[in-house]
């Protein structure tokens, strides 16, 4: 009965210690799929292949776009960074971004009417800009950006 009594004991010490180091995938992040209104929220996260819009909406932490996701936000407020790698489509219009907007390896991006407090990088490649093909294409900038494209 001891030994038996013990074990359970072991095993229960065991699960707690397992479950108190399992950090939960960031209770701050709200998954966005589909159009969000004049709501706030801490971090937003559009998921693979998902679409996500973001009209009037306060974002107090991050925007990240995941591979083959498209976000649109319309006099929106973030307060952190937006960043996106692989992404299907990014456009930023009228939209106040406290930090940085990073462009990496997507398909289709524009930024027009935003105020970035930090910087705009853009790492692309076999992108067009009107009627140039740019084969690789860096820029730190703080400018409207529009009709970037690949090719």
């Amino acid at each position: 009965m001891k030994k038996q009594l013990m074990f359970a004991l072991s095993l229960l010490v065991m699960v707690l210690l397992l479950v108190g180091n399992v950090s939960p995938a960031s209770a701050d992040d709200f998954v966005c799929r589909g159009t969000l209104g004049k709501v706030t929220r801490d971090n937003v996260v559009v998921p693979d292949g998902a679409s996500c819009t973001l009209n009037g909406t306060r974002v107090e932490g991050n925007v990240i776009v995941k591979t083959g996701a498209q976000l649109k936000t319309d006099g929106a407020k973030i307060d952190g960074n937006i960043q996106t790698e692989g992404h299907a489509k990014v456009v930023v219009l009228s939209t106040v971004v406290g930090g940085s907007v990073q462009i990496k390896q997507g398909r289709n991006a524009q930024v027009k009417g935003a105020q970035i407090n930090g910087d705009l990088q853009v790492n692309l490649a076999g992108w067009r800009i009107g009627d140039r093909l740019i084969q690789s294409f860096n820029l730190l900038a703080n400018c409207d950006i529009v009709g970037l494209k690949q090719i």
